[in-house]
């Protein structure tokens, strides 16, 4: 049965990187090459600085919201091990669709700390709140750019955060158990579902306080956008590329590829050919984008993972 399942979580693996690889290649034969070389990339020291500065913030940030959703009377983990989870994740979603390493790093964290239910629970909580934050970011763009159609992605964002809310009506709980078990997936993690519950009790206001974290993350990792159309001296504002931050990040959200590799830089120049003539110019930036916000600390996480790989043999 496990050498099966194998062989389909292969074949998935292997179909999702054959959607990205085909998304790319429409990409690719809608531009012009002769265009793409002439583009000049910006080597200016502060913009490079600045762009390294809002890495950090958004890292920091994201860790911060993690490490305080893990934090109560019996659990006490470091910042530091909050970072060096959060890259993990970072480099597994390298690998898993929809942004889904954010959730499977639980594994590492629980091979790190002997600590399962809460740490699992929490990596849920952090996903759930990380993109119910973007439905405020929309809310703003709603009111103050007068963008009206922007509420309706936004409220796709806010579904997620809702689930975590409901999960206090006791109604709800009965109905997530039922398909938990139902699902099997009790009997596969190992993990009961009534301490899962209990691990996810998180007060109305340590929600809030991790959504206005995430509102901060949010703008910290859309400015790295904005930074990369700089990098190509593009004319663009910060509210322009904040406008369609929930639609990318729905876009990336759909399963369908690894980590909206392809969908994301078809999205990215979708919507920015409002602003932008250029495709490739906006080709490009969504590259240095990528480069900046998954590959650099993915590369990072992937150097934790296999600097921790005797530590994980050992708690195996």
């Amino acid at each position: 049965m496990s050498i099966i399942t194998g062989m389909k979580n292969k074949i998935n693996l292997i179909i999702k990187y054959l959607i990205s690889l085909l998304i790319l290649a429409v990409i690719f034969f809608q531009i012009k090459f002769e265009n793409l070389l002439k583009i000049e990339i910006n080597f200016d020291l502060k913009l490079y600085l600045m762009i390294f500065f809002t890495l950090f913030s958004s890292l920091m940030l994201r860790a911060l919201r993690w490490h305080y959703l893990m934090r109560n009377v019996n659990t006490r983990l470091s910042i530091g091990f909050s970072i060096k989870l959060l890259l993990t994740g970072t480099a597994l979603n390298l690998i898993v669709p929809a942004g889904m390493g954010d959730v499977l790093k639980s594994y590492f964290g629980y091979k790190w700390s002997n600590i399962k239910e809460r740490i699992l629970a929490v990596s849920i909580a952090d996903k759930l709140i990380a993109i119910g934050g973007l439905f405020f970011i929309s809310l703003f763009i709603f009111f103050y750019l007068n963008e009206k159609w922007i509420i309706i992605p936004g409220i796709f964002c806010l579904i997620p955060l809702s689930l975590l809310i409901l999960l206090r009506s006791k109604g709800f709980v009965s109905f997530i158990e039922y398909l938990y078990k139902k699902s099997r997936i009790e009997k596969y993690l190992k993990i009961s579902f009534i301490e899962l519950i209990k691990n996810s009790d998180f007060s109305v206001f340590k929600i809030f306080v991790s959504v206005i974290i995430s509102i901060l993350a949010w703008y910290f990792t859309y400015y790295i956008l904005f930074l990369s159309f700089k990098c190509l001296d593009v004319n663009i504002s910060f509210f322009q590329v904040l406008i369609y931050a929930p639609v990318i990040t729905i876009v990336r959200l759909f399963p369908f590829t690894l980590n909206g590799i392809g969908s994301d830089e078809a999205a990215i120049m979708y919507v920015y050919s409002r602003y932008i003539d250029s495709s490739e110019q906006i080709l490009v930036a969504a590259f240095i984008y990528r480069i900046i916000s998954l590959i650099i600390p993915a590369l990072a996480g992937t150097l934790i993972i296999i600097f921790n790989k005797k530590e994980i043999s050992k708690a195996n």
